[in-house]
């Protein structure tokens, strides 16, 4: 038979304040807007890439939190899925 388990008040008054407190730190952050128009084409989407590749050689990222420092204390942490994963995710924003 499986057991219940059974949420005390005060069990339910710290999650609550929790969520409450993650909720209004997440409330805070600054957006992030994407202020680039939509890619036209191929050959610009294409252009775009390349530029962006050229600014991550150079380490003259338009993302203050990509710091040649901040990517490998990133790295260092991440599988290689974590990292495919990132990458992609990040790639799809250009659309």
């Amino acid at each position: 038979m499986a057991q219940i388990h059974k949420l005390s008040r005060r069990d339910f008054l710290k999650a609550s304040g929790m969520t409450a407190i993650s909720m209004a730190l997440a409330a805070c952050a600054p957006a992030q807007v994407n202020t680039e128009a939509p890619v036209a084409n191929a050959n610009e989407a294409l252009q775009r890439l390349l530029e962006g590749n050229q600014r991550y050689a150079a380490n003259k990222s338009k993302d203050l939190n990509e710091s040649q420092g901040r990517r490998a204390e990133v790295a260092s942490g991440q599988s290689h899925l974590q990292r495919y994963l990132a990458a992609s995710t990040h790639a799809s924003h250009l659309n």
